[in-house]
C-alpha cells in the first residue's frame, strides 16, 4: 500500500533521512510516528503526501511509483490522501459545518450524501451542536476536532496527522486522540499520528515507527515498549 524505497532527503546542504526505507500493509491501522525535533517526522508525512520530492530513492502509494504518475494521476492520488498538520487553519468566514465540507465543494454545491456523512461525523464525535458555530466561537481544542474531520471527509485511505496533541493537556489530548479513533474506525483507513507524548497516544496506535540518526525502526507495538522509545529519544 505504502512503501518508501531507499529514500534521501535534505534540504540546505543537511541530511534529513539517509537511505531510508520503510512498508506498510493495507489493512486499516493507526501508527505513531517518534522521534527527536528535526529527526525528519514531519518530512516523512509530506513524502508520503507526495508534497515533497526525494533526493533520491523510490515512493510507491497503492502499489504505484509516483515519479511516474500524469499530473491527473497524482491528483487522483493525493485525493485518497487526508492530512491535518499542526495548523489546523479552519476559514474564518466558514461555519464548522461548512469547514469540514469545504475540501468536496464544488463551486459551493455540496453532494446530498456528502452533507450527511458531515453530519454523521459531527454526531459522532459529539460535535453537532457546533455544526453552525464560527471558529472564533469554538475553542482550540474543538478547531483541531474538526480539522480532523475535514481531513476524513473523503474518506481517504491513508490519513496523516502531524502532532494533533500538540499544546494541549491530557484531557484535551485525548478528546483529540478519540475524534481520530472513532473516524478512524468508521473510514477504515491506514492512519499516521506524528506525536512527542509517547504515553498519550500510545493506546490508540498499533504499529510504531522510531526515527533516529536519520534512519527508521518500523514494527508493531509487541516489537519494541515505549519505555525503550523514550530512551531512545532522549
Amino acid at each position: 500500500m505504502i512503501e518508501l524505497r531507499n529514500i534521501y532527503f535534505g534540504y540546505k546542504k543537511k541530511i534529513i533521512l539517509n537511505n531510508f526505507s520503510l512498508s506498510v500493509t493495507a489493512e486499516p491501522k493507526i501508527i505513531g510516528v517518534f522521534g527527536s525535533p528535526n529527526s525528519g517526522k514531519t518530512v516523512l508525512l509530506k513524502l508520503i503526501a507526495t508534497l515533497l520530492t526525494p533526493s533520491s530513492g523510490e515512493i510507491f502509494i497503492q502499489n504505484k511509483n509516483v515519479a511516474s504518475l500524469s499530473p491527473q494521476e497524482l491528483d487522483s492520488i493525493r485525493k485518497n490522501i487526508g492530512m491535518s498538520f499542526q495548523n489546523h487553519a479552519l476559514f474564518d468566514d466558514l461555519t464548522v459545518l461548512e469547514n469540514i465540507l469545504f475540501p468536496v465543494s464544488k463551486d459551493g454545491k455540496i453532494e446530498s450524501y456528502l452533507m450527511e456523512r458531515a453530519q454523521e461525523y459531527l454526531k459522532l464525535v459529539g460535535l453537532e451542536m457546533a455544526a453552525h458555530s464560527y471558529p472564533h466561537e469554538i475553542s482550540g481544542c474543538i478547531q483541531k476536532r474538526v480539522s480532523v474531520l475535514r481531513a476524513m471527509i473523503r474518506h481517504p485511505s491513508i490519513m496523516l496527522f502531524d502532532d494533533p496533541t500538540s499544546g494541549l493537556d491530557p484531557v484535551l489530548s485525548k478528546h483529540i486522540l478519540n475524534t481520530i479513533k472513532l473516524v478512524h474506525e468508521h473510514v477504515g483507513s491506514i492512519s499516521f499520528i506524528v506525536s512527542q507524548k509517547i504515553l498519550y497516544i500510545w493506546e490508540y496506535i498499533h504499529e510504531v515507527i522510531v526515527l533516529k540518526d536519520k534512519k527508521i525502526f518500523h514494527g508493531s507495538k509487541n516489537d519494541i515498549s515505549k519505555e525503550h522509545i523514550m530512551d531512545a529519544l532522549e
